[in-house]
């Protein structure tokens, strides 16, 4: 009886070790998954604004304006030169015009 005893004591010990064994297999294998999530905030109640795209063409427009002025002044600037020359011709040629004298004036009275 106490050999029937031992033998059954010693199946349970051999079956929990076995068990044990399992258990460890398990956990050394096992994965944990963790989820990560943003807290959600509450929606704001104006419109979202992005003025990239408006800054980015005012910046082409003062761009291009720049550039115009450049040209004007490149593209003027010897058209300027030859219209004050003939204003300058004009002058001596045609000279100045006799400006009435205020003696010349005669004032009427009634």
């Amino acid at each position: 009886m106490i050999e029937k005893e031992l033998w059954r004591i010693r199946g349970e010990i051999e079956r929990i070790e076995a068990q044990l064994k399992s258990l460890e297999r398990m956990a050394t294998y096992s994965s944990i998954s963790i989820w990560i999530r943003v807290p959600e905030t509450e929606p704001s109640p104006y419109p979202k604004i992005d003025f990239t795209p408006v800054l980015s063409t005012v910046a082409t427009a003062l761009i291009y304006i720049a550039y115009g002025l450049i040209f004007l002044v490149m593209a003027g600037s010897p058209l300027g030169l030859i219209a004050y020359g003939d204003y300058i011709i004009y002058r001596r040629v045609f000279g100045k015009r006799p400006q009435p004298s205020p003696q010349n004036i005669s004032l009427r009275q009634p």
